[in-house]
């Protein structure tokens, strides 16, 4: 109850910045406040939605037999339980807030990474006698501390994880697809229907008509996952007199780059690195390699140029008129627009904006506002400094497009998980240590996307 109720004062409060942006919008468009004020709104939006994300509801996740049997016990199997389980999910369980859960959590993951960082065991840290042993008497409901007290959690919480996924905001409106192997084959239907024959009385019993034979067709989907990575460097001064302060930071960082990495790809990405041609602009280890994303997907046919004109509601309506069957079912779609896009859009009447849905809305993850009942998902990955033809040549900077995508034509994959790991002997000469993350996710269309107009653009907007 009040995970559901933090959610909704996060989201009162991201519709009352979108009132705010259409009165905002409304004064630009009478010359009584300028662009720049209302792009600013909008960013801080954008910040808003994002801590509406992390206080949403987290997804379904049943605690196993294990994990329930272990809570009804004390000492280490129930603080094990407390670490490796959702704070959303085990919070109602032992009567804890998920706030003090997720506190108890990350302090096992600063007393993980400071012992790595440290080069020493954890129960040996001034972090683990200070900060973290005196929460376990609290986690066990216990005035017995000392059940348990040894205990030092093994791996990373689901924390970092949650944190990342949640933020996502483009991957975020796809099916999740687990990968036990790489490549991971999923079968297929056959995107072409065969007829069905024409029945008739058989009424002799000779010469009978028999019945129209056909082969089911299937094809397979290969899911493939490509790894996204980086590292941070720490001075072991830091380590010795900041180490604590400088962790949240160092956490928040690294996960920030990997989002902005995934949410650039999922858009932006070209496994054969030519779609945009400014000189430069694709750096050899560049995340955009790791897969094809929406903007290269889209088909020819399914690509329309605005004219160098400001983004209207017409101009996403197009977009589904050029998808034809795939761009039918409003459940099934959803508006991907840049910053810029949406305030112009905003200008038109027929947009929904999030503070007139009603308390019983379903709202997905980033989306503002819907046309249509499809609802529109601002992402800063999306170009405003494009040519005319929808390139990135660095010549001409002053267009943007509008993306529709059909939902069911994608699955993403987790491979492995966020992982961060500590690299002590490469910069061991500069008396530094490093901070690794990385993971492994898969972005696959699952209709041919050389065949199928599961991707709509309207290229040459205005920004």
């Amino acid at each position: 109850m009040a995970e559901s109720t933090e959610y909704t004062a996060a989201l009162d409060e991201l519709k009352g910045s979108v009132a705010t942006l259409t009165e905002a919008v409304d004064g630009y468009r009478k010359d009584a406040v300028d662009r720049s004020t209302v792009e600013n709104i909008v960013t801080d939006m954008l910040e808003k939605q994002a801590q509406a994300d992390e206080k949403a509801p987290r997804r379904s996740v049943a605690p196993s037999d294990t994990v329930a049997e272990a809570l009804g016990k004390t000492g280490v199997d129930r603080l094990a339980a407390l670490h490796s389980t959702p704070a959303g999910a085990i919070a109602p369980l032992v009567r804890e807030s998920k706030e003090e859960i997720e506190r108890f959590q990350k302090a096992g993951d600063h007393l993980l990474m400071i012992s790595a960082i440290k080069d020493c065991k954890p129960s040996e840290t001034r972090y683990y006698e200070e900060n973290y042993r005196p929460m376990i008497g609290a986690a066990l409901n216990t005035d017995n501390a000392s059940e348990g007290a040894d205990w030092v959690p093994t791996m990373l919480s689901p924390d970092l994880i949650d944190r990342v996924e949640l933020q996502l905001k483009v991957l975020a409106l796809f099916t999740e697809q687990p990968m036990p192997s790489n490549p991971f084959v999923l079968p297929g239907r056959s995107v072409s229907r065969v007829k069905l024959g024409k029945g008739v009385q058989n009424d002799a019993d000779t010469g009978q008509t028999a019945v129209k034979k056909i082969q089911i067709a299937t094809r397979k989907v290969t899911m493939t996952a490509a790894k996204f990575w980086g590292e941070a460097l720490v001075s072991k001064e830091a380590e010795e007199d900041a180490i604590i302060a400088m962790l949240p930071i160092m956490e928040d960082e690294l996960t920030r780059y990997l989002l902005f990495d995934l949410e650039d790809t999922a858009i932006n990405g070209d496994t054969a690195a030519a779609q945009d041609t400014a000189a430069g602009f694709y750096a050899a280890d560049d995340p955009l390699k790791n897969w094809d994303g929406l903007r290269k997907l889209a088909l020819t046919g399914a690509k329309a140029d605005f004219a160098n004109a400001k983004l209207t509601v017409s101009g996403v309506r197009a977009n589904r008129k050029l998808m034809g069957k795939y761009g039918v079912n409003p459940a099934d779609i959803a508006h991907i627009l840049s910053i810029n896009e949406y305030i112009d859009i905003l200008d038109d009447t027929s947009v929904l904006t999030l503070e007139k849905y009603g308390p019983q809305a379903t709202i997905l993850r980033g989306e503002l506002g819907s046309v249509d009942s499809v609802p529109l998902i601002v992402s800063e990955k999306m170009h405003v400094d494009l040519n005319a033809t929808g390139v990135y040549d660095n010549v001409t900077t002053n267009r943007t497009e509008a993306i529709t995508v059909y939902r069911p034509g994608f699955r993403t994959g987790t491979r492995r998980g966020l992982t961060l790991e500590i690299l002590r002997e490469l910069y061991s000469e500069f008396d530094q240590d490093a901070v690794k993350i990385s993971l492994r996710r898969a972005f696959t269309p699952v209709q041919p996307a050389a065949t199928e107009k599961i991707v709509a653009i309207q290229y040459n907007v205005k920004t």
